[in-house]
């Protein structure tokens, strides 16, 4: 086992990013609960908000090359590999 401190990137497949973008867009949001907001739990309107954002908004690849224009590095620490 390589226990030296190794670079590594932040792989980010396009086709994944696809899937997931569709699996956001297909979420079926429960009604909203009675009661206040946020006692009851995450208000439907927010959560629907968040999601739709996460589908439709945000930039996978823009936010990788980001992380991977940072050092990244992984190692084994008592056995397990960390990042």
């Amino acid at each position: 086992m390589n226990d030296q401190i190794q670079p590594f990137s932040i792989p980010v497949d396009p086709a994944s990013v696809d899937r997931l973008n569709d699996r956001l867009r297909a979420t079926r949001f429960a009604p909203a609960l009675p009661g206040e907001e946020w006692a009851t739990g995450v208000p439907a309107g927010y959560l629907e908000r968040v999601v739709a954002y996460w589908a439709d908004e945000y930039d996978w690849a823009w936010h990788a090359a980001t992380l991977n224009g940072l050092p990244q590095f992984t190692t084994v620490i008592d056995g397990q590999q960390g990042r």
